[in-house]
């Protein structure tokens, strides 16, 4: 079944030339006013609060943002490693101090003994070193074979004595 809206046209076109001038100019203001306030309430507003709630989120979205070049400049920095082997000799020993400088221990010794290296730390911080030893173990593929901590005085002091070889 088909419907044709021309009969209505028709109707609408009638009921409009019976209006005086002065009534077709109020109906006019009318549905202009109605237009506008459809615009407003259905496009406008809901723009403007989104708008706003977009704005809200800026500092957080920039914070995410620091994250993520964060992020993407550790995984530059580490892409290289990934594909890299793993350092032996003369070439473990550089990588060791290269580490050991990167964690402010220029007091330690690094002596190269075959394929191995013996590391010496006078003195540091307990967990200095066990955070500084999980960033040489995970970066530079250098493996812990065997290690002698001491306490010192004040607590949470020691001396290390250690020995590392590249990761099998």
């Amino acid at each position: 079944m088909k419907i044709s809206i021309q009969p209505y046209t028709a109707m609408m076109r009638l009921a409009w030339g019976r209006r005086t001038v002065r009534e077709r100019v109020l109906l006019s203001g009318c549905a202009a006013v109605f237009a506008a306030m459809l615009i407003l309430q259905c496009l406008w507003l809901p723009a403007r609060d989104r708008s706003a709630a977009l704005i809200q989120q800026i500092p957080q979205l920039q914070q995410q943002l620091a994250v993520m070049q964060e992020q993407a400049r550790t995984a530059a920095y580490l892409a290289p490693r990934v594909h890299s082997p793993a350092p032996h000799g003369a070439a473990l020993q550089a990588a060791l101090q290269d580490s050991l400088a990167a964690q402010g221990w220029m007091g330690a010794t690094v002596i190269v003994q075959g394929q191995s290296v013996h590391l010496s730390i006078p003195r540091t911080s307990f967990s200095s070193w066990s955070a500084g030893l999980l960033t040489v173990q995970r970066l530079d593929k250098i493996h812990l074979d065997t290690a002698r901590i001491s306490a010192l005085e004040p607590a949470g002091q020691v001396t290390v004595e250690a020995v590392f070889s590249s990761q099998p």
